[in-house]
């Protein structure tokens, strides 16, 4: 089985559904499965930014990353705006699906996601054949959570997609409520709101 360690950064309420999704995915991957769409709405794959070189070596580890936090920040918005919420899994090459770990510490982890986009999540550590990776626990957000760039996206299906804030307040209140248009957007990194295009992925 994986090895478990407490998660950092708190303990946020975390459907079920997304907890079976990401412990299904662990348990595929450590018996060598092979998955058609190993990612879903609620779980993705992340290899931590700034360790692969061209030839596709991958360079050790540290404890504090400003390239990876950076390049999660945004995932992570996408993730809380997503009904749900759900969780991104950092250590796995999403290709492959082969564990090449990651050594960030989890505390710092957090800490600088919640500076970066204003989201708290818990932080999660796992050995999984062998590797250690970290499972980032995103919460449902109440309020949308603009990215880092200004815009509000969730996520369809594997992907971040960009929405209008009135569909988002739909899909989160439903079509026969108000939308809650007097509740301004949270940003991430102190971000400006800009303009709020539907369908328009994020860049990977």
């Amino acid at each position: 089985m994986t090895g478990v360690e407490g998660p950092a950064g708190g303990a946020p309420e975390i459907s079920a559904l997304v907890r079976q999704d990401v412990e299904r995915l662990l348990w595929t991957i450590e018996h060598g499965r092979r998955l058609h769409a190993p990612e879903s709405q609620h779980v993705d794959l992340k290899e931590e930014a700034n360790r692969r070189l061209n030839n596709g070596r991958v360079l050790p580890g540290h404890s504090e990353n400003e390239e990876a936090a950076v390049y999660l920040a945004p995932e992570v918005c996408c993730m809380a705006n997503t009904p749900l919420g759900g969780a991104l899994v950092l250590g796995v090459e999403d290709g492959t699906l082969l564990p090449i770990g990651t050594e960030l510490d989890a505390d710092w982890l957090a800490e600088r996601v919640f500076v970066l986009c204003g989201v708290r999540v818990a932080v999660e550590r796992r050995y999984l054949l062998g590797h250690r990776v970290l499972i980032l626990w995103v919460p449902e957000s109440p309020t949308p959570v603009l990215g880092p760039d200004g815009k509000l996206r969730w996520r369809v299906q594997d992907s971040c997609l960009a929405v209008d804030l009135q569909t988002w307040w739909r899909a989160r209140w439903h079509a026969d409520e108000d939308p809650v248009s007097d509740v301004e957007p949270r940003h991430g990194d102190g971000g400006e709101s800009g303009g709020l295009g539907v369908g328009e992925p994020t860049s990977e």
